[in-house]
C-alpha cells in the first residue's frame, strides 16, 4: 500500500519538474528570440560603422534614436 502512494508521489513530483524546466526553457527561448530581435532592429549583429536604413553613422543613430 505504502509503496503505491510512494510510486504516485513520485509521479507527481516528475510531472512537476519537467513542467517547470518546460517553462524555464521557454522563457530562455523567448529571452534569446526577443535579444536577437533587438540586435536585428539596430543592425549590431553586423559591424559597419553606417547604418543601411537610415545612412547616418551608429552614433549618431543611437543619440538620435536611444533605445
Amino acid at each position: 500500500m505504502y509503496m503505491r502512494w510512494g510510486l504516485m508521489f513520485l509521479a507527481i513530483c516528475v510531472l512537476l519538474f519537467v513542467t517547470v524546466q518546460g517553462v524555464r526553457t521557454n522563457k530562455d527561448e523567448k529571452k534569446v528570440k526577443q535579444q536577437k530581435q533587438t540586435e536585428k532592429m539596430w543592425a549590431e549583429e553586423t559591424n559597419s560603422l553606417i547604418d543601411h536604413k537610415s545612412g547616418l553613422p551608429r552614433f549618431i543613430q543611437q543619440i538620435v534614436m536611444p533605445r
